[in-house]
């Protein structure tokens, strides 16, 4: 069998340099072919439109960066100018954008080749991303809702890809499928063309196979937007360049035990020691502010704006939505918006706490597991903890998550080796605000320390 780590597509060189669009194109056209039938990652590719897209890549002349050429997917979550974006419903089916969303529009300039759309759980409201396969374990769920893309990456048709991250969104599905998947600092980089579920909470996610796939796509797409505001926030980091030098990371240690799965804190406490032992960084005991509140915050934030974004749509198509967000919708309703705006205030006192937490221990990131369990088998609804709790998947995947999440922090999460059962499990780093450059730069020290899980076998007989 042929590995997907093996030669991916997006990194193939000839003797005479780096491989032309339309060459890099139709590797992962022959990868997709391969691994679709059992992955199932796309909403949509249309393999025509790829190739005519990469030979105009082509004949705009020499590469000039790092993703010229490279085939990036793209969730169904953004716009792209003519071609269909559902967020993966029935309730978008005949909608065909006329612009790009921006960041989309910035991969074309930077001549990256935007490649299909990925399945995402219907408008981003889950964690189960049917009937997206884990490609390093194909009877195992990818995570969500950026499922599709992660799993395209994580199966070598794409060497990095789009995805949005409200609720760990990016981080969840990487750490499920043993790819890199990084949340920007909340502002950083353009939502326009981006369908909202909660506004205060959306961030454009990334994913790659490593650290500098990421790094390339964030340098793309970053940036001042005047069609999103929110972008137009100045950032001031706290310190200036890339920190190369010794480091100091706080480690919830609670965290890293009785809380996870005993496969994962296995595999953590080899990361863990992988990075105690390198030369400059000092491992700091913390406690995370608000940990026993977070979820409760999560939920009053997300499901008032989640309701308001939905309301005409579910007005005009309910019998449209599947039936688990259609509930979770008729839940969100209920909810009082009139309190919304004294609990942004809260999530904003949380931030407080956070950059409190920073400072007082001198920390250059946070180090967290990213989820406390690994893929569950594809029709798992729940997990039964040997204690007898019994947690949905969304109460499983979110906790680990959700700082980052209500705090705007920067988060990567990245490979860190499987569990006994060979399913890939994630290490989350978490940086100071605006300081995405900083965390990508450790970020990619770490990765040299972290063992990386094991080859997929995606291919298409399973």
């Amino acid at each position: 069998m042929t590995s997907a780590r093996s030669g991916p597509p997006g990194t193939a060189a000839g003797p005479r340099g780096p491989a032309g669009a339309s060459v890099l194109a139709r590797a992962a056209l022959e990868r997709y072919e391969a691994t679709e039938p059992l992955v199932h990652a796309f909403e949509t590719l249309e393999s025509s439109l790829v190739l005519r897209r990469a030979r105009a890549i082509d004949r705009r002349g020499a590469p000039r960066g790092g993703l010229w050429g490279a085939p990036v997917a793209v969730k169904d979550i953004f716009d792209t100018a003519g071609e269909r974006t559902s967020c993966s419903s029935r309730v978008l089916e005949g909608n065909v954008p006329r612009t790009d969303a921006t960041v989309v529009a910035r991969l074309r300039a930077a001549g990256a080749l935007p490649f299909g759309k990925t399945r995402m759980h219907e408008f981003g409201c889950g964690v189960v991303n049917t009937p997206t396969r884990n490609p390093r374990h194909p009877g195992h769920l990818p995570g969500g809702s950026s499922g599709g893309s992660a799993a395209a990456v994580a199966a070598g048709v794409c060497r990095a890809a789009l995805g949005s991250d409200t609720g760990g969104s990016v981080r969840i599905p990487a750490a499920l499928c043993g790819v890199v998947g990084f949340k920007p600092t909340y502002g950083l980089v353009s939502r326009y063309g981006m369908f909202p579920a909660s506004p205060s909470l959306d961030h454009v996610g990334l994913l790659g196979r490593h650290v500098r796939d990421v790094r390339l796509l964030l340098d793309a797409v970053r940036g001042p937007d005047p069609l999103d505001p929110l972008t137009l926030e100045p950032f001031r980091p706290r310190r200036a360049g890339l920190r190369k030098g010794p480091c100091v990371l706080g480690v919830p240690e609670a965290l890293f035990s009785g809380y996870v799965q005993p496969g994962v804190a296995a595999a953590l406490a080899e990361g863990l020691a992988a990075l105690r032992a390198a030369p400059g960084v000092t491992l700091e005991p913390v406690e995370l502010p608000g940990w026993n509140e977070q979820f409760e915050l999560y939920v009053r934030v997300s499901l008032p704006e989640l309701a308001r974004v939905h309301a005409d749509l579910v007005d005009k198509h309910a019998d449209s939505y599947t039936k688990d967000v259609r509930l979770l919708l008729e839940h969100a309703a209920a909810f009082p918006a009139g309190e919304l705006a004294a609990t942004l205030r809260e999530k904003d006192a949380l931030r407080t706490a956070y950059a409190e937490l920073f400072t007082r221990h001198g920390l250059d990131g946070l180090v967290l597991p990213t989820l406390p369990v690994t893929a569950p088998p594809a029709g798992t609804p729940v997990f039964h903890w040997p204690d007898g709790t019994t947690w949905d998947l969304t109460q499983a995947f979110a906790p680990l998550i959700l700082p980052a999440s209500l705090t705007g922090l920067p988060a990567l999460s990245l490979p860190c080796g499987t569990d006994g059962a060979g399913l890939p499990v994630g290490m989350q780093l978490v940086g100071h605000w605006g300081e995405d450059d900083e965390l990508l730069a450790l970020a990619e020290r770490a990765e040299g320390l972290l063992a990386p899980p094991d080859d997929p076998e995606a291919e298409a007989d399973g």
